[in-house]
């Protein structure tokens, strides 16, 4: 996550470090082209990963526990040090003049609609807690849905993550129009994806696989994960030019095919990591 907001500095529009990409985007040589499509398209299964490790952690959720107690247990988590940070994001920048008195007062009056002017990064929150919302409900199929049920979810999700590539190609289908975003495959898209997916490898693949194969399988699968990733921005992101950051981005979006491929491989091969403790570094690097 780190690396995704550090490399967007040099593709900011005015082509210096100091400006984080927005709707458009400017590389200033070919050196920032090779090294952003690099550090950041490898980054990219970084928000996906985090909601597999949720619902691999949290699903199904606990036997007698309720809805409101699944809530109320997570909620009481993630809003009190949210709320706390939208209002520091909201004020403390007018200190050094990084917003005005009516940016800071649009940013608290929209506090439960959106995200504050300056912590876009917290766009994530929302989904996430989204993903909390919709636990106990799904939580009851996964516990009752066969293999093949399971299989049939991922593989509609997995036919949702080419949409992107198919709007590309091919304009509208499957529904989508002006007055209707809800296309044939919307319930089974999005993150919950990444939720059924961590399920299935919980339940299904961990138990009978092998080490060596969940690893074998895992490298392939972030190896061309990756490398589809990668070579997306690097194709597009022709230096000395102004892009539109949505088109350049188009195979960084987090639900595309290549992605949850990549993602998937990555998860695969932390599932062989087997120690008893957690190595110094990484505990350290966890603490800072």
């Amino acid at each position: 996550m780190i690396l995704v907001h550090a490399s967007e500095n040099y593709y900011g529009t005015d082509g210096s470090a100091s400006d984080i990409a927005g709707p458009q985007s400017f590389l200033a040589n070919d050196v920032d082209r090779l090294w952003v499509s690099i550090y950041d398209g490898f980054s990219r299964i970084s928000v996906p990963l985090f909601m597999m490790v949720s619902a691999f952690l949290l699903l199904p959720i606990r036997k007698g526990q309720t809805s409101w107690q699944f809530y109320s247990r997570r909620l009481k988590r993630v809003v009190p040090p949210v709320a706390f940070f939208m209002i520091l994001y909201s004020t403390l920048p007018l200190l050094w003049g990084g917003i005005d008195g009516a940016t800071s007062v649009k940013d608290l009056s929209r506090f439960f609609l959106n995200f504050p002017t300056l912590a876009g990064h917290f766009w994530y929150i929302y989904p996430l807690i989204g993903i909390y919302l919709f636990m106990p409900i799904i939580s009851p199929w996964l516990e009752r849905a066969s293999r093949r049920e399971e299989q049939f979810f991922i593989g509609l999700f997995l036919l949702s993550t080419c949409m992107p590539y198919l709007n590309r190609w091919f304009g509208e289908v499957w529904g989508q129009c002006f007055w209707n975003e809800y296309h044939m495959l919307w319930n089974f898209a999005g993150y919950i994806g990444y939720v059924v997916l961590a399920h299935y490898i919980r339940f299904y693949i961990i138990p009978e696989w092998s080490r060596s194969k969940r690893l074998c399988v895992g490298l392939i699968a972030t190896i061309v994960g990756a490398a589809i990733t990668i070579y997306s921005f690097y194709v597009q992101a022709i230096p000395g030019i102004v892009h539109s950051t949505s088109v350049i981005e188009l195979g960084w979006a987090f639900c595309t095919i290549n992605c949850v491929l990549f993602t998937f491989g990555a998860f695969l091969v932390f599932t062989c990591i087997e120690r008893d403790s957690v190595p110094g570094l990484i505990a350290d690097m966890s603490q800072m």
